[in-house]
């Protein structure tokens, strides 16, 4: 059979050609399949018909106006008493008012040959409060603080508690020096945006409650700038009514003879201390009475210091600080 494009001419090929090729290229328009879009045109087209669907009766619907006061409100859903455990401590808390229930070092034993426990559990229950508890001298907050569930949140070198009901705003925290006998701590209250000052105490006596008459040798303490050796109240002082010193001491707290809890403020920073005195029962469940010591440390606004707790050994105490040696009561030697 003969080939019919044999007898076309040069420029009757080309042409041809060029009329085969558009047809191509028309009939692909609708036989191919289209490529897809870039993926910001698909949501330009999504997001358009959404706006023809607004109506201004809908605005409204941006006034999740509750939401911020919503998400502020923060408060513990049920009792809880978190441990934080390193080499040195074992402390035990409470989300009830971001409290402590037991402070224990790990390296000493009381005269139980038991983990010494710094707090005395028989006077914190009778009292019903416990080491770091709130006490508002001046203003207080709408709310019993003490008395609330605080939401716990937990990191590797601590603990903190947060309560907000909206107009109420409280945060404690401890984060704990890994290996030193040092904590920091940080207090802040406010009501309705303004701060309030308020102190953390310590009530009920300090230290190896198992000694006898134990009691007798806790004192509170502070140390001005100026002083060499520091000033105690006794446990006694206090029984008439709490006792204030404030000023840009070196430590305030509390000591028995062997151990200290002390805040370290910022130098220049003032610090109040509260001596306090409690009449409970010595020995424990006996009719017979002794006073206990206790303190409030209080900074105006906001409690933010480093706290010593641990054992009066002179080589820990002077790499915390070099004037906590001072903590040690040489007794007839201190002339030497």
């Amino acid at each position: 059979m003969t080939d019919p494009t044999k007898n076309l001419s040069t420029e009757q090929r080309l042409l041809l050609a060029f009329v085969l090729m558009g047809g191509v290229i028309f009939l692909s328009q609708y036989l191919l399949p289209k490529p897809p879009q870039p993926v910001a045109q698909q949501q330009k087209k999504i997001a358009e018909p959404a706006k023809q669907l607004e109506s201004p009766a809908a605005t409204p619907a941006a006034t999740p106006a509750a939401t911020p006061a919503a998400s502020a409100v923060q408060v513990g859903q049920q009792a809880e008493f978190p441990v934080f455990e390193n080499d040195l401590y074992k402390v035990k808390f409470s989300n009830k008012g971001a409290v402590v229930m037991e402070w224990h070092l790990k390296k000493f034993k009381d005269a139980n040959d038991k983990l010494l426990n710094l707090v005395n559990d028989e006077n914190a229950t009778q009292l019903g409060s416990r080491p770091f508890a709130y006490n508002f001298k001046d203003q207080k907050p709408s709310v019993d603080l003490n008395e609330k569930l605080f939401a716990v949140s937990r990191n590797a070198d601590g603990i903190v508690f947060d309560y907000s009901d909206g107009a109420t705003v409280a945060r404690k925290s401890f984060r704990f020096t890994p290996s030193r006998y040092l904590v920091e701590v940080d207090s802040a209250v406010s009501e309705k945006t303004a701060s309030l000052t308020h102190a953390l105490i310590w009530r009920g006596g300090f230290g190896d409650q198992t000694v006898p008459k134990a009691y007798a040798a806790q004192f509170a303490v502070y140390l001005p700038p100026s002083d060499s050796s520091p000033t105690t109240i006794e446990n006694s002082k206090a029984s008439d009514g709490p006792i204030a010193n404030a000023g840009s001491y070196v430590f305030a707290g509390l000591q028995d003879q062997y151990f200290a809890a002390v805040a370290l403020p910022k130098p220049g920073q003032t610090i109040e201390l509260t001596a306090l005195s409690d009449s409970l029962p010595d020995p424990p469940k006996s009719t017979d009475r002794a006073a206990f010591v206790g303190v409030g440390l209080s900074i105006v606004g906001r409690n933010q210091f480093a706290m010593f707790v641990g054992p009066k050994d002179l080589d820990l105490l002077s790499e915390t600080d070099k004037r906590l040696v001072s903590l040690v009561d040489w007794g007839w030697f201190g002339w030497i």
